[in-house]
């Protein structure tokens, strides 16, 4: 019975941990007037740093054509710089980029406190949560980006 209240409730917080994301994420997108895919290309800039157009399509799960469309959308509107000419150009964020790495840094310097703030094993147990979450993600969107 405990163990049934338990996995209750770890359901009920993943889900309303998810659904406080993507309100998240939409008042970002809506404040910066970005589309999914552009808040996307932005975010992994922001948090992976200089990338070539197919790195992003990578990271994005986007194929060669969208991530072009999403580049094109972008530089002009200053989120982007670089030329997506051939596979070699760096892009990297421009003012307006830079400007929603920060909105996008607050948010993560303090989900990174809290889940430090514990210390020893409860850490540990929250980076190796993190870590399969992080797989889980990638492996539901990667399967959904072929279909």
């Amino acid at each position: 019975m405990a163990d049934d209240l338990r996995m209750e409730e770890m359901t009920h917080s993943v889900r309303e941990l998810l659904l406080s994301y993507e309100r998240l994420d939409g008042t970002w997108r809506h404040s910066l007037a970005l589309n999914a895919n552009e808040k996307l290309t932005v975010a992994f800039l922001a948090g992976r740093g200089a990338a070539t157009a197919e790195q992003l399509a990578e990271w994005t799960a986007l194929d060669d054509d969208e991530i072009h469309e999403v580049i094109a959308g972008l530089k002009p509107r200053q989120y982007v710089v670089g030329s997506e000419a051939t596979g070699l150009d760096l892009l990297q964020l421009a003012k307006k980029g830079v400007m929603a790495r920060l909105s996008f840094e607050a948010v993560f310097d303090d989900l990174v406190a809290a889940a430090a703030e514990p210390g020893g094993a409860e850490t540990e147990a929250i980076l190796r949560f993190l870590a399969q979450a992080i797989n889980i993600f990638d492996a539901h969107a990667h399967l959904h980006a072929r279909a």
